[in-house]
């Protein structure tokens, strides 16, 4: 487990919890079609049809739904999102479904992601995440749920004890605990 500092002040874990953040609210029963941009929060409780731009935090709540692409500092997702994702950090909850690629520093996921990965720095796939990617890139990747698809980490893959991999890994270490499943190839780096 690890922790991702965010831009709030405090530290995003994999809980799962949702907070309270002063800022403009997408209220329940509002519908946006169009581009939002924002320098402050952003929380969504309804949709939003349409790209969503901000300078700091943008969360979509659970029974929240955005079609479009998000570029932020850090993104919650606990609703769904169906359009690429570019921040510093995710974070896609248990209740949370996303489906396009993510581009991010860090990434924890809890739920469900249907779309290519790219962590500059570290992923954390959680028990009961399910990861659907053709392709995964990160330095340091930590295994708890599931991933299909080709694995890249430029320091290392661990395979949690409740961890499955379905394809391929690509890495210079690989760390497998008991009852870590591998579905594929493991490849060292050489330099």
């Amino acid at each position: 487990m690890f922790f991702i500092e965010n831009n709030i002040g405090g530290a995003l874990e994999n809980s799962g919890s949702q907070v309270e953040v002063i800022g403009s609210r997408v209220s329940q029963c509002a519908m946006i079609q169009g581009c939002v941009k924002s320098c402050e929060p952003i929380v969504i409780d309804g949709s939003i049809d349409g790209t969503i731009s901000c300078d700091d935090l943008v969360i979509v709540n659970k029974n929240a739904y955005v079609n479009g692409r998000i570029y932020a500092k850090e993104v919650r997702v606990y609703g769904v999102v169906d359009g690429p994702i570019e921040a510093d950090v995710v974070f896609i909850s248990a209740t949370g479904k996303h489906i396009g690629y993510i581009v991010a520093i860090n990434i924890i996921i809890d739920g469900v992601n249907d779309g290519d990965i790219l962590a500059r720095e570290r992923l954390l796939i959680n028990k009961d995440a399910k990861v659907i990617a053709v392709d995964t890139t990160t330095q340091i990747a930590t295994i708890y749920g599931e991933i299909s698809g080709i694995v890249r980490a430029s320091e290392i893959v661990d395979l949690k004890k409740s961890g499955v991999i379905n394809g391929d890994i690509y890495t210079d270490n690989f760390q497998a605990h008991s009852s870590g499943v591998i579905w594929g190839l493991v490849q060292r780096y050489c330099n």
